[in-house]
């Protein structure tokens, strides 16, 4: 599976006061949640599956607003073209690496290393989670 679409009643405000008409999970950058059908904020929100931790642009489709109907503009923003084009090809079997992801990888990675190396050695275990504690802080 690469992509997963549901449509979603949504219950809790976002700024502003509004129900959202539609997100992706930010783990994955798969599920597409969305209100209604409506072609504009389906594809806003595929693109944001391209875009991963990008935010909203100021203008066209990436806007964080729909604009009026028939006012409607369905193309990218240079910046953001060329976000997707580096993306077109990724796995969505893989959760991407955001730089945030990337970061905390490596954490984790020397969290691992710290636990592994503790257990061959015979060591108490206790101390790699002291090395992650103070890694995250």
């Amino acid at each position: 599976m690469d992509i997963a679409l549901t449509f979603v009643y949504f219950v809790h405000n976002i700024a502003g006061g509004k129900l959202p008409l539609g997100a992706i999970d930010t783990f994955f950058w798969r599920y597409l949640f969305v209100r209604e059908l409506d072609p504009y904020i389906l594809l806003h929100e595929l693109f944001h599956a391209f875009l991963l931790e990008k935010g909203h642009s100021k203008d066209w489709v990436m806007r964080g607003a729909r604009p009026p109907y028939g006012n409607e503009w369905y193309w990218l923003t240079p910046e953001d073209r060329r976000g997707v084009l580096r993306n077109k090809w990724r796995d969505f079997n893989v959760i991407p690496a955001t730089e945030q992801e990337e970061e905390k990888k490596s954490k984790e990675s020397w969290f691992y290393y710290k636990m592994g190396s503790a257990y061959l050695k015979g060591e108490n275990l206790d101390k790699p989670f002291y090395y992650l504690t103070n890694l995250l802080r």
